[in-house]
């Protein structure tokens, strides 16, 4: 995706940060900057993430889980009121639940391996100094939206081999899971791009990260005392985002392909229902402990319900999605503002890097297309084809 670069030596008023800072006089860039963050690179990547939510919301609106599934409350709800009209009204929602499953981590696939590239390029012109602090959060807001194409597959994922496992057990019959090696292989995938969206998210926690878009990204300090305002927070954020959402459904992928009769599930609702009871014994006495203690029980019964709920891990995902979308709309703003029209013009222009991520989205069509087709009868898809039998 590298194009025509810029120099920082020649950036036109406003001047960058660094050439002012006396302190920061020798920190210019070696080279010219590779451009890994032209407008249509941008826009297929925020079109890839939305795409994602979206199937991943049909998905899991269309599919008929056994009763054993919808176990949370809100999942009911919106199954009950939403999911069975929806169904009610399109034909064949099983047919169509499995071709937006496949789009899905078609989606996901394909971003998590265009996020661990753009980052890979992006730490490498780091390391050659060919990099500015502005290009760098644009290429780590890219591989935010990667990483949230990501864990809506993980949604659907966990989704799709919980049930199997729930029909086959109902059945009698055992077989291995389906996907069990290609999910080995996104475990590995999500691992590599963990680590390294934690070392480009850390990278920007700088207090003046974005007062510095002109600078190259080893001006910034990458010492923890220099960490704080917004871009701590936005690195705290990110952070909190990761481990809970990987670790959350990492977890409950590894029940389903290896713990298939739950027994460590088993085992910690064992043990809280005997922890529970010894604590409501020794403060029955008291009216008030005992309240708090029903309290707080009720705060985390709440809480389970909106951490195990699907429902509500969409609408947090798109929260989470549009954030991004915003910051990544004013930094491309903040961009344009201290760049040349020349400069600005050359890193929108169309080229081979900029057409051909936009060529990618066909891929999402193209598996729709495969997936629904393949459902049809053989000889309606012949025919289709013109081909004679």
């Amino acid at each position: 995706m590298g194009g025509q670069g810029r120099d920082y030596e020649q950036s036109p008023s406003p001047t960058p940060p660094y050439l002012n800072n006396p302190s920061l006089s020798q920190c210019n860039l070696q080279k010219k900057t590779n451009v890994l963050v032209m407008s249509l690179v941008v826009i297929a990547f925020a079109v890839s993430a939305l795409l994602a939510w979206i199937t991943t919301f049909a998905h899991l609106i269309l599919s008929h889980y056994p009763k054993p599934r919808r176990t949370n409350t809100i999942d009911q709800f919106v199954t009950a009121h939403l999911g069975n009209w929806v169904r009610s009204h399109v034909k064949n929602p099983d047919v169509f639940a499995d071709c937006f499953f496949r789009v899905t981590l078609t989606l996901s696939d394909q971003q998590v391996v265009t996020g661990i590239a753009i980052m890979i390029a992006g730490l490498k012109l780091l390391a050659e100094n060919h990099i500015s602090i502005y290009h760098f959060s644009v290429v780590r807001e890219l591989a935010f939206f990667s990483s949230n194409a990501h864990l809506l597959s993980l949604i659907s994922l966990w989704a799709y081999l919980s049930s199997d496992r729930k029909r086959y057990r109902t059945t009698g019959r055992y077989r291995r899971i389906p996907l069990a090696f290609s999910t080995k292989w996104r475990l590995v995938c999500f691992f590599a791009f963990f680590v390294l969206f934690l070392t480009v998210t850390w990278m920007g926690a700088d207090r003046d990260w974005d007062n510095e878009f002109g600078c190259p990204v080893k001006c910034a300090s990458h010492n923890v005392k220099d960490f704080g305002g917004q871009p701590l927070g936005w690195a705290i954020a990110i952070t909190y985002l990761l481990f809970t959402g990987y670790t959350f459904y990492a977890l409950q992928l590894g029940e389903a392909l290896v713990d298939r009769n739950k027994t460590v599930r088993r085992w910690i609702i064992a043990k809280w229902s005997s922890v529970d009871d010894k604590v409501t014994r020794r403060i029955a006495r008291s009216s008030i402990l005992l309240k708090l203690f029903h309290g707080l029980k009720t705060i985390a019964y709440a809480w389970r319900m909106y951490v195990y709920s699907d429902a509500m891990e969409l609408l947090t995902m798109l929260g989470w999605y549009t954030a991004n979308l915003y910051w990544l709309i004013e930094d491309k703003k903040e961009g344009s503002r201290w760049m040349s029209d020349e400069q600005w013009t050359i890193e929108n222009e169309y080229g081979f890097g900029q057409i051909v991520p936009l060529v990618l989205l066909v891929l999402p069509i193209m598996t729709f297309l495969e997936a629904y087709y393949g459902k049809k009868p053989m000889h309606w898809f012949r025919s289709w084809l013109m081909v004679p039998l």
